[in-house]
Order: C-alpha cells, then sequence, then structure tokens
C-alpha cells in the first residue's frame, strides 16, 4: 500500500485511514465496546490501517465525551500503538446530544487535557481545532493549540471544517499540518477544488472525511450507478471503493477516512488503491451527475415535468424517503395533477414527512388548500404529531 506523508512532517501513514466517527455518536447502531476494540485491532492487524482519526466530542452527549478517544487506547494498548497515528479534534461540546463549538483557548486547553487522558498518552500526534467558533477568533484558538505544542502536548497542528480564509488565518499563527473537511465526487465543487490544490502548493494534507457520502448519505452514491456505467471504465467495481479510488488518484496531498462498523466494508475499503483508474476518469467523476442534477436543471428552467421525472428516478433510490415524496407532490400540485399530487403528500406522510406548519404554510399549495384532500392530509399529520 502506498505511504501519504502529514503534511511536511515526518509521519507517514498508509494512503487511507480509519474515521472512528461511527463506533459512537448514533445510540441505537453503536457497537459494542469489545465489537468496536477488535474491529480496531483488525483495522491495525489485519487490513493496515496505520492512521485513526477521532475527536473527543465523538459521543452520544456531554456526559460521554471522550467515549471513542478511549475505546482507541483500549484497542492500541501495547506494540500497536506504535505502527498508528492517532489524530483526534477538540472545540465542541455535546449539551443534550447536540453538537455547539466552543474555540476559547482555556476550553480547547482542557478538551487536550482530557483527551491526553482518554488516549492515555503523554502526546497527541495531530490535534485539530474540530470547526472554527463564530465566537472565537480562530488565530485565538489556534493560538491555544501553539501554546499546548510548545509544553510538548501535541506534536502537530491541524485545522477540520474550514473555508480556505479560515486556513489562511490559522497558517499566519503558526505552521499547519492538515485540514479535515468533506470530500467526494458527488459533492465536489469548485470551492473544495480551490482548496485542495492550496493545501497541495502549501504542503497540507487534506484528510478526506465522508470519502463515500457520510453518516447520512454513504446510500446516495447507489445514484450514480447508471451515470458511472455509461461513462467510467469501472466495470464491477463497487461505487464506494471507486469514490475512494478516485480521492486517492485525484491528489497527492488526499487522505481518506472513510468510516464504518463492517469488518468486510472495511477491507474494500482498504484495496480501493489497488483500482486502476485512467486519469481522463478522475476528471469526469468530478462532474458525475445524479437524478439530484437533473432536478436543479429542470428547478432552472421551470420545467415542472422533467422536474416530476427526475424525482420519480429519485425515489427509485430511496422510495421511502418522505423528502422525495413531498418535493414530488408539491410539483405534481403546480402541474395541476392533483390526484397524483395528492397521492404523492399521502406517500410522503406515510414515510415520515411529518412536518405539518411547513405544510400548511407551503405557497406550493395554496390553490389546493380547500380541498378535501389536501384538509384530510393536515389532520393526519396533526393527529400524528
Amino acid at each position: 500500500m502506498n505511504k501519504r506523508q502529514i503534511g511536511t512532517t515526518a509521519l507517514f501513514v498508509n494512503e487511507i485511514g480509519y474515521g472512528s466517527m461511527n463506533l459512537s455518536i448514533d445510540r441505537k447502531q453503536r457497537p459494542s465496546q469489545s465489537d468496536a476494540i477488535a474491529l480496531l485491532q483488525r483495522a491495525v492487524d489485519e487490513y493496515g490501517v496505520e492512521f485513526i482519526d477521532t475527536a473527543d466530542a465523538y459521543a452520544l452527549g456531554e456526559d460521554d465525551m471522550g467515549y471513542c478517544e478511549r475505546l482507541i487506547a483500549g484497542a492500541l494498548q501495547g506494540e500497536r500503538r506504535e505502527r498508528v497515528v492517532v489524530a483526534t479534534k477538540g472545540g465542541f461540546t455535546r449539551p443534550g446530544g447536540a453538537w455547539k463549538p466552543d474555540g476559547r483557548p482555556e476550553y480547547l486547553r482542557r478538551a487536550c487535557e482530557k483527551s491526553l487522558a482518554a488516549l492515555g498518552t503523554d502526546r497527541i500526534d495531530l490535534y485539530q481545532l474540530h470547526r472554527p467558533d463564530p465566537a472565537v477568533p480562530i488565530e485565538e484558538s489556534i493560538g491555544a493549540l501553539v501554546d499546548l505544542q510548545r509544553e510538548g502536548k501535541i506534536r502537530h497542528i491541524g485545522v477540520s471544517n474550514v473555508s480556505l480564509e479560515q486556513l489562511k488565518t490559522a497558517m499566519g499563527v503558526t505552521e499547519i499540518s492538515s485540514i479535515q473537511n468533506p470530500l467526494s465526487f458527488p459533492f465536489y465543487d469548485e470551492s473544495r477544488g480551490t482548496l485542495l490544490t492550496f493545501c497541495e502548493e502549501h504542503g497540507i494534507t487534506y484528510i478526506a472525511y465522508a470519502p463515500v457520502g457520510g453518516h447520512r448519505n454513504a446510500s446516495m452514491l447507489a445514484e450514480f450507478d447508471e451515470w458511472i456505467a455509461e461513462n467510467i471504465d469501472a466495470a464491477g467495481i463497487p461505487v464506494h471503493q471507486l469514490a475512494l479510488a478516485w480521492l486517492l488518484r485525484l491528489s497527492p496531498a488526499t487522505l481518506p477516512i472513510p468510516a464504518t462498523t463492517n469488518p468486510g466494508h472495511l477491507a474494500r475499503n482498504m484495496r480501493a488503491g489497488d483500482i486502476p483508474l485512467a486519469s481522463d476518469d478522475v476528471e469526469k467523476l468530478k462532474h458525475a451527475r445524479s437524478w439530484r442534477n437533473d432536478v436543479e436543471e429542470a428547478l432552472a428552467a421551470g420545467d415542472l415535468e422533467k422536474e416530476i421525472a427526475a424525482m420519480r428516478k429519485g425515489l427509485s433510490f430511496a422510495p421511502e424517503s418522505g423528502v422525495i415524496w413531498y418535493d414530488l407532490s408539491c410539483a405534481l400540485i403546480k402541474a395541476g395533477r392533483l390526484t397524483e399530487g395528492f397521492d404523492a403528500l399521502e406517500s410522503a406522510i406515510g414515510n415520515g414527512f411529518n412536518h405539518l406548519e411547513h405544510v400548511r404554510s407551503d405557497e406550493d399549495f395554496a390553490a389546493v388548500r380547500d380541498e378535501p384532500r389536501f384538509q384530510a392530509a393536515l389532520d393526519r399529520m396533526a393527529a400524528i404529531s
């Protein structure tokens, strides 16, 4: 497996890392501690993971802070710890399970101290500001990390969820070894491309989180199967593996960190570097299309029939999406296809769309507010509420 350098540091790791968030933040899907530790150990021993990303906030709430860090410390006891670069982040609190940024220097110092204890170490390999706090100048937050670095508690500094301007500001304070932002071909755009190019030019590693769509959007990649089959020479390659291969070919600065709790998916992810992908296919995937692009074009053109057709295609991928059913109902109503529109609205409600006040005030339904089926839909949502 090829290596990637972390910034301009002396740290070199295998080109695909592991994102640990899914081990911790979902109460329903969180694996047991023993299963999570076993997965982490297999990742290192069998699949070649040498870079693990985590954060103190990868937890269910404030009382659970540091959960994922403690898992990693338990999994990497002994000689495994010497084989793995562990990156963690600070700068979020989790009141009531929410995500609230806190970039105050005094808070970041406390967070780092707690992360050191949770990880069972006296120095963190790579410590990243989890997200800039709108209430705190980023240079103050980074300054706190510089102080911790001088004290020997942090080896290298990175930033996460930043814009290009925020990155430049942080670089004015100290050397930045990494950024950690989302990057995947379905969400590639000019601003992400500009940020990636800047990282290449300045020796900064772009740690790509959500490389296969993320916790909520991984299933969305299947929407590109048809486009890929028609445009990319990738017969038989799973789209999630193709997404990782694309990131590796896109730039030498990228370090994808797919997150999974499935050992089979983990093994497949780590083989993505073996997939041949031509340079013209890398370029094509920057412009990959799905039904969502067709919806956007139809909206821009005011073409209701094209919009309806695109959303029906979307439902073929996600038939239980209440949001898509609702958007379809709006388009059908605007097109004057009332029976189909009300059918779609009922399907939206049946698939969990229950935003009563939004529906009641939606101008798309202005012409049918007195229709019995619309009133029945409102009554159904009110009863569910």
